[in-house]
């Protein structure tokens, strides 16, 4: 597969936004959101770019988590 250079552009600018978006919710103004979600996508590119990384969808955790919450409603 050829990844080309907009693709990884891409990837980057939406990495950015989805860190931007959590770090508002999480009571950041957004212009500090932004800020720093684009110095920690930096960080990541310059710790990890060029490799591949593998992102587990975290299935088991969903699924602990769901059998949690149904044992708590029925306590």
């Amino acid at each position: 597969m050829i990844v080309s250079k907009s693709n990884t552009t891409a990837v980057i600018a939406e990495m950015t936004e989805l860190i931007a978006i959590h770090l508002s919710l999480a009571g950041f103004d957004d212009e500090k959101a932004e800020l720093a979600a684009g110095n920690i996508v930096d960080e990541l590119r310059r710790q990890f770019g060029g490799i591949n990384l593998y992102f587990p969808k975290g299935v088991h955790q969903d699924y602990s988590a769901r059998r949690a919450e149904i044992y708590e409603s029925y306590k």
